[in-house]
């Protein structure tokens, strides 16, 4: 059970740290046939605003062999909740990520993780707010620190134009010392890419099969890799899009602690991966 604990913690890693469908829901617009302005609105409105997001899914990590059912609750920039349910559904972790902490409850091993995000802001080298981290679990274009992308934003990227319906975003005001761009086609965020300059530290990730869920757009593939230095993991999440639920009356919480053990970050980290 102490590997399907490591999931947890690893999911929390690769989404922090910062493939074309096969059934494309959004509408393909050829390059060069629409403005910059009107193809930008076009994709705002292929990505509907949503307030909250709930999902059954199958969470993997490459390089380190766990593999668990999850459960994913969202309430649109305030928090995000990873249930680990490796068997019968039954819950034997969780995360939790808030607009000022973050939670991590091995309720196996009966410890926990309670710091604040800016301990995990000395330790990783993106600050990833629950926004940000939603857009990258969901497939959505976005702006590091920023809300939701208005229409006018269009102004704030530069906006590259490829073959068969092929185009990239990548904002003008990048986010500290890393670059980082989307690649779409036509309406269908199929990756992003952020790397650190001048060194080895880089995330990127996939999107794959875009179907309708509960009415609006989902990636049922999302596959995000993180590298720094020598090390490299691959999270792989296949949604199950008939579970999706937008907009519905969800409750996201903490977990009684008691008989806990309490774990800093960094104690969780050494003791989860080698």
């Amino acid at each position: 059970m102490k590997r399907t604990g490591q999931i947890a913690i690893l999911i929390l890693l690769l989404c922090l740290t910062g493939c074309k469908s096969k059934e494309a829901a959004g509408s393909r617009t050829p390059a060069g046939e629409k403005n910059e302005a009107e193809r930008f609105h076009e994709l705002l409105e292929t990505y509907s605003t949503w307030e909250t997001f709930t999902a059954k899914a199958s969470a993997s990590v490459s390089g380190a062999g766990l593999r668990s059912s999850i459960e994913v609750r969202m309430i649109r920039g305030k928090a995000v909740q990873v249930s680990i349910r490796p068997l019968l559904g039954i819950e034997i972790g969780r995360l939790l990520m808030t607009t000022d902490s973050i939670y991590i409850y091995d309720k196996f091993h009966r410890r926990y993780v309670a710091e604040s995000l800016q301990t995990l802001y000395d330790i990783l080298p993106v600050a990833v707010t629950p926004l940000d981290l939603q857009n990258v679990l969901l497939g959505q274009p976005f702006i590091f620190g920023e809300t939701a992308l208005r229409p006018s934003d269009y102004k704030k990227f530069d906006i590259i134009s490829g073959e068969n319906g092929d185009w990239a975003l990548q904002p003008q005001k990048q986010y500290r010392d890393f670059t980082y761009r989307f690649l779409l086609n036509g309406n269908n965020l199929l990756g992003m890419q952020a790397y650190q300059n001048n060194t080895l530290r880089q995330i990127s990730s996939t999107y794959a099969d875009h179907r309708k869920a509960d009415g609006k757009v989902l990636p049922s593939s999302v596959q995000i890799t993180a590298q720094g230095g020598s090390r490299k993991y691959t999270l792989n999440i296949n949604y199950d899009p008939s579970s999706a639920v937008w907009d519905n009356n969800i409750d996201i919480e903490k977990l009684p602690t008691t008989g806990y053990t309490v774990m800093t970050f960094s104690q969780l980290l050494k003791s989860l991966i080698p």
